[in-house]
């Protein structure tokens, strides 16, 4: 939904510019939804990848929402991620839009919400 947003923030945060390596997805964890009303199967997975840089091996999980098709891959999968060069452990993979998050959706969602209540409460 936000997809469109992703290169925008990339940039805007620097992280556009950031040097390129390739992670080895490791493990990928399944993460049970518990609602049985959902008409579209979604799953969340902790994808859990690894790489390294200037000899030291970094760890870090990719958390996202998948419908019928494994988007990462088995293990041993390859992407290409970004990585801060002062602090090599923060990471980057725009095709998980990190930066346009459920967290920056809620966030939205969240100053409308209170906007419509401001609203109605100065009208009253």
């Amino acid at each position: 939904m936000l997809n469109f947003l992703e290169p925008y923030l990339a940039r805007w945060t620097g992280r556009a510019n950031w040097p390129t390596t390739h992670a080895t997805l490791e493990e990928q964890v399944r993460i049970p939804q518990g609602d049985l009303t959902n008409m579209v199967p979604n799953e969340e997975t902790a994808d859990l990848f690894s790489w390294v840089v200037d000899g030291k091996t970094y760890v870090a999980d990719i958390v996202e929402v998948v419908g019928e098709k494994n988007v990462m891959g088995q293990p041993g999968h390859k992407i290409v991620i970004q990585y801060n060069p002062k602090h090599p452990k923060q990471f980057y993979y725009a095709p998980a839009c990190q930066l346009a998050s459920r967290a920056v959706l809620f966030g939205v969602l969240t100053a409308g919400a209170l906007a419509v209540i401001l609203a109605i409460l100065l009208h009253h």
